[in-house]
């Protein structure tokens, strides 16, 4: 065979070698004898097999090339062979809020934890690690099996286990595959729980008409500037450290046709959550002495009065602009001037401080220096600065230490060096209030 003639995968080889850029590290006598073995068997008997050799490892490569390069053009042929949909729930809650999460089963528990975390809705110093998870395999139509489901026999997800530990093979459909356990809460972790909104039927009333009042109205009302800020500064953990609590469970599909939705919302998930967390105080419809009836009240211990809460559907007070106060939409608008009056008749006649105006969705916050009112900036539901439950909680904490104010048609007299005490327990009842009566 002549030096220009070419043998058979001559041309393979050639291109195999250009490839591996390594070939030129390699010693160059090693590489001399190569050339000889390659020569001293052209026309040997093992050339065809040595040859057939070095073509199919050049396939292989060539092959592995391909499948990568195929595999980066379209990723999701080989990720979604190890992504799995786990159905998460939350325990203590109902099968109507469970929610999937989608995740690579090679990944570690502690890469889910952190995805759950970002998909419920707990006060954000509760962390990914605080959260503790269980594998079961309950039928989505086992709600009474949910409700009290004991977690000593299940497997509990370590973080740092690959999911796939826990979860090797296909799932079955419509079950609940992991339960959420959250850690107890602290008072001030679990006042922070934002209540859920509620819903507005197209069936439902929207008059803006309001209750009727009378009365003398207060001399002035003015922004309570510092309210928030208040809030906001005061930690009941302060108040009780040691006292642990389960996450607040709210109701969430209530759909206000009239006003005694509203109530009902505020009752299930405002008044008997904080009286869950404060038993001290108890948030209830309990009659007072007054003309007409408020609807709801706080008393402390069940004996001294603390606070009046007036709920409103939320037509009568949508007219008030962002960024406008109620102070200012006082002066302009007279079913607000009734809202606020029916709110200030019974705070009046109770000789109490503070009140609350709500519509669920928006609360302000009211006090009463004798005939000047005070009322907070809107806080929505889902404010975090300060939270709605925490903002209850504060103001009945603040007139259960100072809960006098003197009704505005007696006459204040000053005396001299002295103070009405903080625990004033004095009747409540008002012999004459027929100039400030109000209306249901």
């Amino acid at each position: 065979m002549s030096a220009t003639e070419t043998y058979s995968g001559q041309d393979v080889l050639a291109s195999y070698l250009r490839e591996r850029r390594e070939a030129e590290k390699l010693d160059k006598s090693a590489f001399d004898d190569l050339k000889e073995k390659v020569k001293s068997e052209r026309d040997g008997d093992g050339l065809r097999t040595y040859w057939k050799g070095v073509i199919e490892e050049r396939r292989k490569v060539k092959r592995k090339s391909d499948d990568e390069e195929k595999e980066n053009f379209y990723p999701s042929s080989k990720r979604s062979r190890s992504i799995i949909s786990l159905v998460c729930l939350v325990k203590g809650n109902t099968i109507a809020n469970a929610f999937p999460i989608d995740i690579d089963r090679n990944q570690l528990v502690g890469h889910l934890k952190q995805v759950i975390r970002e998909e419920i809705d707990i006060p954000e110093n509760v962390k990914a690690k605080d959260l503790r998870l269980w594998k079961v395999e309950i039928p989505d139509d086992h709600d009474d099996q949910l409700r009290n489901l004991p977690l000593q026999d299940k497997d509990e997800l370590l973080a740092t286990k690959k999911i796939s530990r826990y979860f090797p093979f296909t799932l079955p459909e419509e079950h609940i595959n992991i339960i959420i356990k959250l850690p107890l809460l602290s008072m001030e972790e679990a006042l922070s729980y934002p209540p859920p909104y509620i819903k507005y039927s197209p069936y439902g009333t929207t008059s803006k008409s309001t209750t009727r009042v009378g009365g003398t109205p207060p001399k002035k009302v003015m922004l309570w500037e510092d309210f928030f800020e208040s809030v906001n500064k005061y930690s009941f953990d302060e108040l009780d450290q040691e006292q642990k609590f389960k996450e607040p469970i709210f109701i969430d599909d209530f759909i206000v046709t009239e006003e005694e939705v509203v109530r009902q919302a505020i009752n299930v998930n405002i008044c008997l959550i904080l009286n869950r967390l404060i038993p001290v105080f108890k948030f209830s419809m309990r009659k007072v002495h007054s003309t007409g009836k408020p609807d709801f009240c706080c008393h402390y211990l069940d004996k001294l009065l603390t606070l009046v809460i007036e709920a409103k559907r939320v037509h009568i007070l949508e007219s008030i602009e962002d960024g406008q106060t109620l102070p200012d939409f006082y002066k302009t608008n007279a079913k607000i001037r009734a809202v606020v009056q029916q709110l200030y008749n019974y705070m009046s006649e109770n000789q109490l401080q503070f009140g609350v105006l709500s519509t669920y969705d928006r609360h302000w916050f009211v006090k009463r220096d004798y005939q000047d009112v005070y009322i907070s900036e809107s806080l929505p539901l889902d404010s975090k600065s300060p939270p709605v439950l925490k903002s209850y909680a504060y103001i009945a904490l603040q007139e259960k230490e100072s809960p006098y104010s003197l009704h505005p048609n007696r006459v204040r007299v000053q005396t001299e060096g002295a103070q009405q005490s903080r625990y004033d327990l004095r009747p409540r009842r008002l012999h004459n209030n027929s100039s400030s009566s109000s209306n249901t």
